[in-house]
């Protein structure tokens, strides 16, 4: 089964006043590499945490959203990052994730991503 991804609209656009791109969207792969692959080339930015997102729905024909959906934020309750893109003092990158990371998108395929500094 294929699973469809939301990303939130200021992760891709880096900014939540932009007149904007769709949030963008991607088919769930099996792998961590695979995922974090996808995000990387989609994002503005490479150091990232990547949340269950807040999202809303709309059926207006000219919202411009694809299937009527924007994730805007940090889903309530999420304190800690699904997956996490980052360096270590080397510079060499470091992949952090929950066990159940795919699980968990699976239940609900709506991403925040936040830039790390």
């Amino acid at each position: 089964m294929q699973i469809k991804v939301y990303m939130g609209r200021s992760s891709v656009c880096m900014g939540d006043d932009v007149n904007a791109p769709n949030p963008d969207t991607f088919i769930l792969p099996d792998t961590l590499a695979e995922f974090v692959n996808i995000v990387y080339d989609k994002l503005p930015f490479g150091r990232w945490d990547c949340y269950l997102g807040k999202y809303i729905k709309t059926d207006s024909p000219d919202s411009g959203l694809e299937d009527g959906i924007l994730v805007w934020k940090i889903k309530s309750g999420e304190s800690a990052p699904i997956v996490a893109r980052c360096y270590d003092e080397n510079g060499n990158v470091i992949i952090k994730h929950d066990d159940n990371w795919h699980e968990e998108i699976v239940n609900y395929p709506y991403l925040y991503f936040y830039k790390r500094d």
